[in-house]
């Protein structure tokens, strides 16, 4: 073990949070063979990998392994292709993260020619797992294009999902993330679950047959929609049936932000069936930048007038608190600003990470915590990974 310093700069102040965390190796993959790569295709770069190190993958098409069960950092470049495969893709399956370890994924256009079988399934993991900045181009779209399934900690930043988005017996999070409708289900289903969608869109098919489908049906779940820089929840239309874009069974709750757009068909209720439902302005939490070394953008969307406190930290599996999930590791928690959102609802302000290129693959989580009157809610967690 190698303790090493995360270095945080708010204007001018320096202040440090001590963490321990294990070395780690970057690899390179470079299908050129190019000046400094380790491998030249990705499955042979996982197999030499240990949990906590980094796989840079250079620009080109790569193949796929279909199953990873190691905390690893793999972080494409731009230009950066994962091929599933053809005449059918081949899905793949991240499997087996253990509690205490990260998986990350990010920056990545992901090509199925043919998705019968899905594009990828993340299911069985105690540990944290961030997809982020992921592409998927389609060539003939099916069904649960992703499956979340037994799932502790998963984080989907800036992600496109093609072709419908099933989460079973886990705890999720989107951010900035656009849901296109299956076939013939809804564009998201949520069974047994609690999830938090921020500044992300869903939509159903236009004509679903033999019925309408919800943008979004959940069961025995608890979901929760913050509109942060706008989000909008469609249902389909099929001739005269009426569907809510939001629809839930008795056992199921529902915390939603009033500004979030919800677009019913033939004047249905835009949300239905939930056994509880509360509506308040929810705050979220916008993160930009992973250079090592330059500032990061914090941009918080709330309420006129209310209370933020930004927090940081590595990014953890979920712990309960009052206010909601915490996202971050209570080890490495760090509280960074706090303030008044500005009457317009929007506070931007810059905050500078470590130089240290040791860093490079850590997962970093953003909370912020914002007082409303007597609500007091925290944020979405936003993941930075460094490069």
């Amino acid at each position: 073990m190698k303790a090493l310093w995360i270095i945080l700069s708010v204007t001018c102040p320096l202040a440090l949070s001590p963490t321990v965390l294990n070395a780690q190796k970057t690899w390179v993959v470079d299908g050129a063979r190019g000046a400094g790569y380790d491998f030249d295709a990705i499955s042979p770069a996982i197999v030499a990998a240990q949990d906590g190190d980094s796989i840079v993958v250079r620009p080109g098409t790569y193949a796929f392994p279909s199953f990873i069960n190691k905390g690893v950092r793999l972080l494409g470049q731009p230009g950066a292709i994962l091929d599933l495969g053809k005449p059918v893709a081949t899905p793949f399956t991240i499997t087996g993260i253990s509690a205490g370890k990260t998986f990350v994924l990010s920056r990545f256009v992901i090509v199925a020619s043919y998705a019968k079988n899905g594009v990828y399934r993340v299911v069985g993991n105690q540990g944290v797992v961030s997809l982020e900045d992921l592409g998927c181009v389609v060539g003939i779209p099916y069904n649960d294009a992703v499956i979340v399934n037994g799932c502790n900690a998963v984080s989907f930043a800036r992600c496109y999902i093609p072709s419908g988005l099933d989460i079973l017996n886990s705890n999720a999070s989107f951010d900035s993330c656009v849901i296109d409708a299956a076939a013939t289900k809804p564009a998201v289903l949520c069974q047994k679950s609690n999830v938090t969608f921020t500044s992300t869109s869903a939509n159903s098919i236009s004509i679903s047959y033999p019925k309408a489908n919800p943008a979004l049906q959940s069961i025995g779940s608890h979901i929760r929609i913050a509109n942060g820089r706008g989000s909008k929840w469609t249902a389909s239309a099929y001739y005269w049936a009426q569907n809510s874009a939001l629809e839930g069974d008795a056992q199921s709750s529902l915390l939603l932000d009033p500004l979030t757009t919800l677009v019913s068909t033939n004047n249905a209720n835009p949300h239905s069936g939930f056994g509880t439902v509360g509506t308040r302005r929810l705050p979220s939490l916008r993160v930009t930048g992973t250079a090592i070394g330059w500032p990061h953008t914090a941009e918080v969307v709330a309420a006129g007038t209310s209370s933020y406190a930004l927090f940081v930290g590595l990014a953890g599996q979920p712990t309960a608190t009052m206010f909601g999930d915490l996202m971050i590791d209570p080890a490495t928690l760090f509280h960074v600003a706090s303030g008044t959102v500005p009457p317009n609802g929007l506070i931007s302000f810059p905050v500078s990470l470590t130089n240290d290129s040791r860093f490079v693959g850590y997962s970093i989580g953003w909370q912020v915590l914002g007082i409303d009157g007597t609500n007091q809610d925290l944020t979405n967690v936003a993941i930075t990974t460094l490069r």
